[in-house]
């Protein structure tokens, strides 16, 4: 569920004080006078209009020989470069709040990669908001590593899981770490049988070579530092990079998460006070407070912090590695969990300078790359990531040549999604208008934190039943962790109660039913427990958890 759940226009007309409909007026846009990074070459086209209808270009042309059609929108470009659009090829948005922070910095598509695009995250009608292309829930073996990823319990029934997700609106596949050869390539075949990708991490069972000959996208850089030696040497970084190039494989290196991990074990109350965490959905709000962040509450934290540093060094000299065998590369953040909507990408492609790559191939692996993978690897009939005719029309307009100084990124004067054009100014004040809810939901967290804190557990259950369910402001993992550190502590009857008044508002939560499951079980309540599973069975049929939960019951009489 999201932040608001009770459907994508109900969200709209509850924080948006005229929200954009999806579609203009106009008969076409056009963009007048503009300078004109294609991602096609790294030539600038000056003095080029931008003909847009429809969603798509339509034309491309010199603004001498190229006249605005009649009653087009006509924005004046003089002075200004336009490209295509940024992609996150790497993002984990936990509500529809967020997705316009997202728009704000530029970027115009999303790479989702837990399901968030057809779970948490779906673009609501009318928010100004990426287009989003999700995975379904990722798959992992039995028991997953994460209660919110789906157990895949035999190899056969790949396929089937696959189409469930399918008929929910996933555009590709994500796999975990505990997954097995056969579970991984089984899932590979059926995923290309239907021209959909692969994508995710190196289950860790796998040498490299059986792992890469059954994905499209390593989502990590990090994923090959197993392989490197301990610590990694030039050769075992040569090595892998020659694999990836081998088996011809995308790598997302994503080195700004390990920039947003140093800063949360480090300066994690710099974060929280940045002017941006205001615009976190309440679940991430939840999930980065420092009594529940994975970073900032290790008790290893010190070497935690040096071992962040190492690996960022060793992220740079492999994605230098990469580049230089030609494995496409694309941008992708990990956002929001450890840095923020939109900035990150930011954030990111400036690691990918430290790494010594050229700005022109910075900035295809968040534009042309990314459109590649679309193509080729999802086999979708859409073109992003380029500035030609035919392409979809997403667009930022910037004030200055990215190709010179990647600072001129922080300054987009406007945006163009799917045709839809908003000037900065426009999506400062959507956003805006999202700020009021925002904070009251982030105050419904505060006060579940403090609580649990006080370790008022009746007055905690009675908190949550008593918060309308059309209000989204809990994270699964956070309670889930709660829930069980109640139970560690001999407070089963505590658990149970939370669970159970947090599926009220995450009623989809197959992780959390599983555990109410186990808890009843293994409190002897049979009859509970079989509910418990049986409800996730309703919505996830062929989740292994719940299988393997509910054949351990004794049967029924």
């Amino acid at each position: 569920m999201g932040f608001w759940n009770t459907g994508a226009a109900a969200a709209c007309a509850l924080v948006l004080s005229g929200c954009a409909t999806g579609a203009t007026d106009e008969a076409a846009t056009v963009f007048r006078d503009v300078s004109v990074l294609t991602m096609t070459s790294e030539t600038v086209l000056e003095h080029q209009s931008i003909i847009v209808r429809d969603g798509l270009i339509a034309a491309i042309g010199p603004t001498a020989t190229t006249p605005s059609p009649a009653g087009a929108r006509v924005i004046d470009g003089a002075g200004r470069y336009v490209m295509p659009g940024l992609v996150d090829a790497h993002a984990h948005p936990t509500a529809q709040s967020e997705l316009i922070s997202y728009a704000l910095y530029g970027v115009t598509s999303l790479f989702t990669l837990g399901g968030e695009g057809i779970n948490d995250a779906r673009p609501a009608p009318g928010l100004f908001a990426p287009n989003v292309l999700s995975s379904g829930t990722t798959f992992d073996s039995t028991p997953p590593i994460n209660r919110r990823f789906l157990s895949l319990a035999r190899p056969e029934d790949a396929g089937a899981l696959i189409d469930q997700q399918l008929a929910r609106g996933a555009a590709f596949v994500k796999v975990y770490t505990f997954l097995d050869q056969p579970r991984l390539c089984a899932i590979y075949r059926e995923a290309h049988a239907r021209n959909i990708a692969v994508v995710g991490h190196i289950p860790r069972a796998l040498s490299a070579d059986e792992a890469l000959a059954c994905l499209d996208m390593v989502a990590h850089g990090e994923e090959f530092f197993r392989y490197m030696g301990r610590p990694p040497t030039p050769e075992g970084i040569a090595a892998m990079a020659d694999a990836a190039a081998r088996h011809g494989v995308f790598v997302t290196p994503n080195i700004s998460a390990y920039a947003g991990m140093y800063r949360h074990v480090t300066t994690l109350d710099q974060e929280l006070a940045d002017p941006e965490a205001a615009f976190l959905s309440p679940p991430t709000y939840q999930e980065v407070q420092p009594q529940n962040n994975r970073y900032a509450s290790r008790p290893n934290r010190d070497q935690f912090r040096a071992n962040t540093v190492q690996g960022m060094t060793t992220l740079k000299a492999f994605t230098a590695a990469l580049h230089a065998r030609g494995v496409p590369l694309l941008a992708g953040t990990d956002a929001p969990i450890m840095c923020f909507p939109g900035r990150c990408l930011l954030q990111d492609l400036d690691l990918l300078r430290e790494a010594g790559l050229s700005h022109y191939e910075i900035l295809r692996t968040a534009t042309s790359n990314a459109g590649r993978f679309v193509t080729e690897r999802m086999h979708r009939n859409e073109r992003i990531g380029v500035v030609e005719v035919g392409a979809r029309a997403d667009l930022i307009m910037l004030s200055a040549n990215p190709l010179e100084s990647l600072d001129a990124l922080e300054d987009v004067r406007g945006v163009m999604i799917a045709g839809v054009y908003r000037t900065r100014a426009e999506i400062v004040g959507e956003r805006e208008a999202l700020r009021p809810a925002i904070a009251r939901a982030h105050a419904q967290v505060d006060e579940y934190e403090r609580l649990l804190a006080a370790g008022d557990m009746a007055a905690l259950t009675r908190f949550i039943d008593a918060q309308p369910v059309d209000v989204m402001f809990l994270n699964m993992n956070v309670v889930i962790f709660d829930a069980l550190t109640l139970e560690q502590e001999g407070k089963r009857v505590e658990a149970l109660a939370l669970l159970t008044s947090a599926l009220r508002h995450l009623p989809r939560a197959h992780g959390m039913w599983n555990e109410l499951g186990r808890m009843r079980a293994e409190g002897g309540d049979v009859v509970g427990a079989r509910a418990a599973y049986q409800s996730v069975l309703a919505f996830e049929p062929l989740n292994g958890v719940a299988q393997a939960g509910l054949a351990a019951l004794t049967p029924p009489p």
